[in-house]
């Protein structure tokens, strides 16, 4: 149960604080803190401290008439608004990173191969391992026999996947080979 607005700018302050790592102060007019975060109002608010994460300092200071209400609002919101636009741009560069890091390690690696079997066994093998897949296999086109042939295979059985064959045109691969379309 809130009490007042005191308490009001208390509550919506310390739930702003807590959701984004921040702290909160509340003083009086004589500048005796009223409020601390965690605690409840002990007297009359004058003026508000809210510390964001980064270390930033924000005061805010007089009676709590609707434009201080409205200003608090308005740091709430843009602090929280701060903290979710954070969390997505941390995301973004997290995949960001990881993305150019499988970029250089594939092209470090293409680097050192001798054919394009290697480079076609470096590729399959990060494919495989950013799928998370249980295994993969890189198809190559026999022009002369009109068929599909294993050029390379991780995670397969690999005398099933060596013996394996597939007429152009027939299947999904088939298609693609005989058409050279996706």
């Amino acid at each position: 149960r809130i009490a007042g607005p005191t308490g009001l700018v208390a509550a919506v302050l310390e739930a702003a604080a807590v959701s984004t790592d921040g702290s909160l102060v509340l003083f009086d007019h004589d500048g005796s803190i009223i409020h601390r975060s965690g605690g409840k109002p002990t007297g009359p608010l004058s003026s508000v401290l809210f510390e964001r994460p980064d270390g930033r300092k924000q005061r805010l200071e007089g009676t709590l008439a609707k434009e201080r209400l409205e200003a608090i609002a308005k740091l709430v919101k843009q602090t929280l608004e701060t903290q979710s636009e954070l969390a997505v741009t941390k995301d973004d560069l997290g995949r960001s990173r990881q993305e150019l890091s499988l970029i250089y390690e594939f092209s470090h690696s293409v680097c050192r191969v001798n054919s394009v079997e290697d480079v076609a066994d470096r590729f399959l093998f990060d494919i495989v391992n950013v799928l998370d897949a249980r295994e993969g296999t890189f198809l190559g086109v026999d022009e002369r026999k009109r068929e599909l042939t294993v050029v390379c295979h991780h995670g397969s059985n690999f005398e099933t996947a060596t013996e394996f064959r597939l007429a152009m045109g027939e299947g999904i691969a088939g298609k693609v080979a005989e058409d050279g379309a996706p």
